[in-house]
């Protein structure tokens, strides 16, 4: 009965999401006036790719064209979410990201300098920065630089993409060298910790009173026969 229940509950997630992604000819209509703007801000922010984004558009508008003339609606809605990914998807969709990904690589670069504390871990942050700094200026200049056409661009932002990564491997290996040091460190405070632990414990059981077993008069830690009864102190177990 508990299966079956989980089963149907599973099933009923599954259809309110494939309801849910489903696409509709008034939701790719609202996608569509998003791209359309988007194309319009990345032209004024990146000048430089201006020409390449016109043409993109150029495209993406004959294919939506092409799409609202089509008369069967399943069809027409298909062709629709196909010219919204010709907008916004591909170059496109990297430069809308790029700025935001800057500014994470340049925060993570900041965050990351007060961690080493080691040589080892400062030469890794060093060799890091240095990369860091070069990619992000050359990345720079060629967002600057900007492209001519889509072919253009598209190679310009698999560039782009591909000295970021780079730089982000280059951060991510100094968060390793500083894990691998902090690891280390919290192993030895945690055998440390227990050492001392254990010592006290030892040191407490020394100067501990005894109950002795047969009247249960509790005597001094140091007393070898019950003050009570006078019986043997038993042996530790």
């Amino acid at each position: 009965m508990k299966a079956r229940s989980i089963s149907i509950l599973v099933l009923t997630l599954v259809t309110l999401s494939f309801l849910g992604c489903k696409k509709t000819e008034k939701g790719e209509s609202k996608r569509w006036e998003r791209g359309l703007s988007s194309v319009t801000e990345l032209s004024a922010t990146y000048p430089g790719f201006t020409q390449a984004l016109a043409e993109q558009r150029g495209k993406a508008e004959a294919a939506m064209k092409t799409a609202e003339a089509e008369e069967d609606k399943k069809k027409r809605v298909s062709a629709m979410a196909k010219a919204n990914t010709l907008l916004s998807g591909g170059f496109v969709g990297q430069l809308k990201e790029i700025d935001a990904r800057i500014k994470t690589t340049r925060k993570t670069l900041v965050a990351a300098a007060g961690q080493p504390k080691t040589p080892e871990e400062k030469s890794v942050f060093e060799a890091a920065k240095v990369q860091v700094d070069s990619t992000l200026a050359s990345v720079e200049v060629m967002l600057k630089s900007g492209a001519v056409d889509a072919a253009s661009a598209s190679a310009v932002m698999k560039k782009v993409d591909s000295d970021l990564k780079f730089a982000e491997e280059a951060l991510a290996e100094v968060s390793k060298s500083v894990g691998n040091r902090e690891k280390t460190e919290a192993k030895t405070k945690a055998k440390t910790e227990a050492s001392t632990a254990a010592a006290e414990k030892a040191a407490a059981e020394k100067v501990a009173p005894w109950t002795c077993e047969y009247c249960s008069h509790e005597n001094a830690h140091d007393a070898q026969s019950c003050t009570n009864c006078k019986a043997a102190r038993p042996a530790k177990k």
